[in-house]
């Protein structure tokens, strides 16, 4: 019987570029699509995740258990924690897109620069990796660097040119000190390849995120 994964979007950003991926790592893995382009809006207007908000990234992980989901992924970092609250939900497994990341980070250095351009996808990502830390018994010290105006540069102006440009100009400005660069946000991943130069791991998380959902589904025991 083939399995089942249930994507949790908070916008249309990532769609193909993450079902690109099912496609390379698991042809054979029905992937089932929940999206709603509203989520994110909501989670920056609102500084975070709201109660209100965790209701829903709930209830749709509960809706993916009824769809047959061998396991869900959440592909935002913005509501992760809200993701620790459906874990209690539902039977299946949820994986949280940048938790494998996380941990990869944490394993390769003390000192761990975190990169993004939108506070609310920022400060859960450092307390995701301050948590990995605390759970391995490891000291870490994490620093948070927020390109400001780059988000808009983005989604306002469509000016993705200006973007990079911006949050790479950071990079190089800022990286100096510092083990291990991540980039909080998985649309970043585009900007990995422009700082191999600075010779230490950069890391992002959609590609890790994948693999990690192939690993569990082949955990699980055959029907």
């Amino acid at each position: 019987m083939s399995r089942k994964v249930c994507v949790l979007h908070t916008s249309f950003v990532l769609w193909e570029k993450i079902n690109a991926l099912f496609q390379q790592y698991m042809p054979d893995v029905k992937v089932v699509n929940i999206v709603e382009d509203q989520m994110l809006n909501d989670v920056i207007a609102h500084g975070g995740i709201t109660r209100e908000i965790t209701r829903r990234l709930c209830a749709y992980a509960r809706q993916a258990e009824d769809m047959g989901a061998d396991v869900v992924l959440s592909a935002c970092s913005s509501v992760g924690e809200a993701v620790d609250v459906a874990r209690s939900l539902v039977s299946v497994p949820i994986l949280k897109i940048d938790e494998p990341m996380a941990e990869t980070a944490v394993g390769m250095g003390r000192r761990i620069a975190v990169y993004g351009t939108v506070p609310t996808t920022l400060a859960p990502s450092c307390r995701l990796i301050e948590r990995v830390a605390a759970k391995q018994g490891k000291p870490v010290e994490v620093g948070a660097f927020c390109v400001d105006g780059a988000f808009e540069e983005l989604s306002q102006r469509k000016n993705v040119v200006k973007h990079n440009e911006m949050v790479l100009r950071c990079i190089e400005e800022t990286h100096r000190g510092w083990d291990v660069l991540v980039l909080a946000q998985a649309s970043m991943i585009v900007l990995a390849q422009h700082l191999t130069h600075l010779g230490k791991p950069v890391l992002y998380s959609m590609e890790s995120g994948v693999r990690r959902v192939k690993e569990v589904l082949e955990g699980m025991p055959t029907a």
